[in-house]
């Protein structure tokens, strides 16, 4: 359940946005997803899309979705082929370094650095620093630092001197206040974090979709519609 909450989170923005463009008349959305400082991240870890969240939901979700703004394909092909709403992601055209972005900003705008990625809020950093490592072994420190890598912004021995010195945090006080925030006590808690680990296998998802008609969403990336990163994890059986 909390693993679909991050889920539910990034459809339900990009929902959002592809709503406000329509509405507004907008054809482009700015994405600021970078491959060579965020590098690429396995499928088992990352997938998700509109049937997923419902999936879940049906099964454990407490309440209706109505305002929820899920994402479902056809609204999702609607937007792309007749509204013709792009992504853009305007970072992968330039030569984007994170070193020389974090110290502009720090001399132009007073910009603090927090120290770790995703440590942004209290809970990115439950999720990043204590959650996705402890529930699921997932690192994803590992994956920036090998697209750091590979863009040659840092060498090997600099990404495996990062991996051994982490930032720590305090997460008593941020895994409390999200027991709070979502109505969690400490037995449910411990439940979750106990329970057999699934993926996105164990649900309803349109994958079977994205694999059936792979040759249309290969046009559509050589139209430029939707992202290269997309058609090759998510079409491939």
């Amino acid at each position: 359940m909390l693993k679909i909450l991050n889920v539910q989170r990034t459809i339900g923005l990009i929902g959002t946005l592809y709503r406000a463009a329509e509405k507004v008349g907008v054809r482009y959305i700015l994405d600021g997803f970078s491959f060579r400082t965020e590098g690429i991240v396995p499928i088992d870890w990352c997938y998700m899309d509109g049937k997923y969240v419902e999936s879940v939901h049906k099964q454990f979700g407490a309440r209706k979705m109505k305002t929820y703004p899920n994402l479902r394909i056809l609204n999702w092909l609607r937007w792309m082929l007749i509204k013709k709403i792009k992504r853009v992601r305007l970072l992968n055209y330039i030569d984007y370094n994170k070193e020389r972005v974090k110290k502009l900003l720090s001399e132009k705008f007073d910009w603090q650095w927090y120290g770790e990625k995703h440590a942004e809020n209290r809970y990115t950093i439950f999720c990043d620093h204590y959650f996705w490592s402890k529930k699921f072994n997932m690192n994803f420190a590992q994956i920036e630092l090998s697209g750091l890598v590979r863009s040659g912004q840092i060498t090997k021995d600099e990404a495996l001197r990062k991996m051994g010195n982490t930032k720590e945090f305090d997460t008593k006080e941020i895994i409390d206040l999200v027991k709070k925030r979502l109505s969690f006590s400490d037995q449910e808690f411990e439940k979750i974090m106990n329970l057999p680990k699934k993926t996105y296998r164990d649900y309803k998802t349109y994958k079977p979709i994205f694999e059936r008609y792979r040759w249309f969403f290969w046009l559509l990336y050589k139209m430029n519609l939707v992202p290269q990163s997309f058609y090759m994890k998510y079409t491939k059986k």
